[in-house]
C-alpha cells in the first residue's frame, strides 16, 4: 500500500475517482463549513429574487398587518400587539 503525506496547510478538495468518473470529494471542514455558507447566501438571494419580482407583480395578493401577524401567533404562538 502507497502512503501519502498530504501538507496540513493544503485546503483546496481533493477529488476520488473511479475509472475516470467523479465519486467523491474530500475537503477539510473549515472549507465545507464555507461551502456550506456559500450554498446557503445563493439560497437566500435565489428567494429574495424570487420575492421581489413576485412583489412586483400587481396581481400579488397582500396581506394586512393583523393578517401576517395572525399567521405568525397561530404557527409560532407569540402574542403581538398592533
Amino acid at each position: 500500500m502507497h502512503e501519502t503525506n498530504i501538507r496540513e496547510d493544503y485546503t483546496s478538495p481533493v477529488i476520488v475517482s473511479n475509472n475516470g468518473e467523479n465519486v467523491t470529494v474530500m475537503m477539510s471542514v473549515a472549507d465545507y463549513n464555507l461551502y456550506r455558507e456559500f450554498l446557503h447566501e445563493q439560497y437566500i438571494l435565489r428567494e429574495l429574487e424570487k420575492s421581489e419580482i413576485e412583489a412586483a407583480d400587481p396581481n400579488t395578493k397582500r396581506l394586512t398587518e393583523e393578517e401576517v401577524m395572525g399567521k405568525f401567533r397561530k404557527e409560532f404562538g407569540y402574542e403581538y400587539e398592533v
